[in-house]
């Protein structure tokens, strides 16, 4: 701590930012600061900004001075004093220190507190009392501050919205309101729905009583997601059949002794078709390899690509990619797009989920890290995309590839499109300025090209569809494919063009989609049963002209 090193007091500070990069430093122009350096912290005389209602888990903020930010200089806490009325006389309330958390990072003037239900419960009422702000420091020291009023009138829970919703498996549900509870043994809670169920294709409606369990997510927020194992899951398959809901929906809180029961709101849900979604995390492995390529500067225009492949090898299948972590979704895949094969293989990819997922009955797989289960079993235990495995294609490999002969895999157009812009063989890694002038192409026509604008396109053009066709693969794995009835793998035999043949019958150039070989597609049986067990809510006839899987 500075106080144990300077003593309290004053202290004025240069601060000067310095950056190395390549053996080269670069500092930016002195900042000059003045701290004040204190052993202990007085709080600032408290004052209050309260709603016209306060519900059970609302934040109440509190504006003070000198506040504690947690950690090793200790925290603040607000003390209540005062009491609850409710007709019955006024009841004290049960827990009178409340944390105060600061509203920002570094922020020592205000804080929050939430209005939990170990305060005083969570029937409504009006609390009258004081609130003081103490600063708790690591010896025990507490300093206090002033008091202030504070009067606050406390209301039932409630639902505000939304009215309209629809979900499918594995999708949360947001139902906003007020005065949610947490579930702890203490408390929770439910949500009763009352009303009539239509399944599609039946007319006739069922009746339906309904108690749903949501996940807390604040006082304000609860997400309900869509299970198989509970009351709703229980009497629709969420996976075959679509239907829609209509009634009314009520909370109910309870917490030690006391249960509320909210008013009705009008609500209408429409349970949609099972979706599979697609979480691509492209690791800081990812980025090495791609420097290894001279083309990191082009990552943003590499992965509009990588999506672009999926998306088209997956159309007509209920299949949604995402590039940022999805937060509508409980169940969702992963897929690790990363660089170097840590199994020491040079795989271009793996799957190393756990056995056949036919029917894609887990919806949560993840294609990355290491999988002691498949370990176990005598395959690679990691998983996930490798992108410095696409050098077993070239003439030059960078990197380590035991069992490979790089000799019988590599293809001399690797070299001729990836060449220009490979640093270690003599070409010119990619900067901000080529993407000025260049961006991502609409086909492979033209390559290899002689100009550095045709070279750089090329170059992505390449890497995004080897990298995508091999992700379009790898999901197919987990997804129950090649033979996802029997026992294989991938297709028997060697066909051009069928994206679940193994590793060695699909050429570079069907991967890379150069010289009008590719794309690779499902053929025709693996693309019925992906459609199937991912079906659209509105089919689309299927433009591709496929491939027998024989």
């Amino acid at each position: 701590a500075l106080w144990q090193d300077l003593g309290e007091g004053r202290l004025s500070l240069q601060l000067i930012a310095i950056t190395q990069v390549a053996g080269d430093e670069a500092r930016s122009q002195p900042f000059e600061s003045i701290v004040d350096v204190r052993r202990y912290l007085d709080p600032g005389e408290p004052r209050t900004a309260v709603p016209e209602l306060t519900f059970v888990n609302d934040r109440l903020m509190v504006e003070s001075g000198s506040l504690l930010l947690g950690g090793d200089e200790g925290r603040s806490v607000v003390r209540l004093d005062g009491c609850v009325e409710r007709g019955e006389g006024c009841e004290p309330i049960a827990e009178p220190l409340v944390p105060l958390v600061p509203l920002g990072e570094f922020d020592r003037g205000a804080g929050s507190f939430a209005w939990a239900p170990e305060i005083a419960g969570i029937r409504a009422g009006q609390f009258r009392g004081t609130v003081t702000v103490e600063n708790h420091h690591p010896d025990q020291t507490v300093r206090t501050s002033g008091s202030a009023s504070l009067d606050i009138e406390l209301a039932s829970v409630a639902l505000f919205g939304p009215r309209e919703l629809s979900a499918s498996l594995g999708q949360y549900v947001d139902i906003e309101g007020a005065g949610f509870v947490d579930t702890s043994p203490r408390g929770a809670t439910l949500l009763r729905f009352v009303g009539e169920l239509e399944r599609e294709g039946d007319s006739r409606p069922e009746s339906v009583d309904l108690i749903l369990v949501p996940h807390f997510e604040s006082g304000r927020r609860l997400r309900y997601v869509l299970a198989e194992d509970d009351a709703l899951g229980s009497m629709l398959d969420l996976r075959a059949e679509t239907a829609a809901l209509r009634g009314t929906l009520q909370p109910i809180a309870s917490f030690d002794d006391d249960e509320l029961v909210g008013d009705e709101v009008e609500v209408e849900l429409d349970v949609k078709r099972v979706k599979q979604v697609i979480y691509l995390q492209f690791t800081d492995g990812y980025r090495k390899s791609l420097g290894l390529f001279g083309m990191l500067a082009a990552d943003s225009l590499i992965r509009q690509r990588v999506v672009e492949v999926i998306e088209r090898d997956y159309q007509g299948v209920n299949l949604e990619v995402r590039l940022e972590p999805p937060s509508d979704y409980a169940l969702f895949s992963t897929v690790e797009v990363a660089g170097a094969d840590p199994n020491g293989l040079g795989l271009l990819g793996n799957d190393n989920t756990p056995g056949k997922d036919v029917g894609n009955i887990r919806l949560y797989d993840r294609l990355g890290g290491v999988n002691a289960v498949t370990q176990f079993d005598g395959y690679p235990g990691y998983g996930g995309i490798f992108i410095e495995s696409l050098f077993v294609y070239s003439k030059h490999p960078i990197g380590d590839y035991r069992g490979v002969d790089t000799s019988a895999t590599a293809d001399p157009r690797f070299d001729q499109v990836f060449g220009p812009v490979r640093p270690d063989r003599g070409g010119q890694a990619l900067s901000a300025t080529d993407l000025q002038t260049s961006g991502l192409p609409s086909s492979g026509a033209g390559c290899p090209a002689d100009s550095r604008k045709g070279q750089i396109e090329c170059a992505i053009w390449a890497i995004g569809s080897l990298i995508g066709t091999t992700v379009s693969h790898e999901i197919g794995h987990s997804l129950g494919l090649a033979d996802p009835f029997g026992n294989a793998f991938h297709n028997f035999g060697d066909r051009p063009g069928r994206i679940m043949d193994r590793g060695s019958a699909r050429s570079f150039g069907e991967r890379a989609e150069l010289d009008n070989q590719g794309p690779g597609v499902f053929c025709q049986e693996h693309f019925g049963y992906l459609q199937t067990i991912l079906e659209l809510d509105d089919p689309v006839a299927d433009p591709v002209d496929r491939p027998s899987c024989d």
